[in-house]
């Protein structure tokens, strides 16, 4: 009889460790997901400022230039070529 009842509680906490264990799964999914929209966010900022440079350059605005320039690379660790 207990080999029985043992037997039927666990398969009553199954489904709670696999509740559990989709949650997790579930959150890291999302977190995965928000990772990949601020990675895309970041890359489109990126191509923004570096237009934003190339057009500073034409027009020959040095300090416009100089500003956008530390601002990028204070912003993402390193110079666009548009700066040299």
């Amino acid at each position: 009889m207990t080999e029985r009842k043992a037997f039927y509680t666990s398969l009553l906490v199954l489904p709670v460790l696999l509740s559990i264990a989709g949650g997790t799964i579930a959150v890291e999914m999302r977190y995965a997901k928000q990772k990949e929209m601020i990675d895309l966010i970041s890359a489109n900022a990126q191509q923004i400022a570096i237009l934003k440079i190339e057009t500073a350059k034409e027009s020959k605005n040095k300090v416009l230039l100089r500003r956008l320039c530390d601002d990028f690379e204070r912003m993402h660790s390193w110079r666009p070529s548009a700066c040299k």
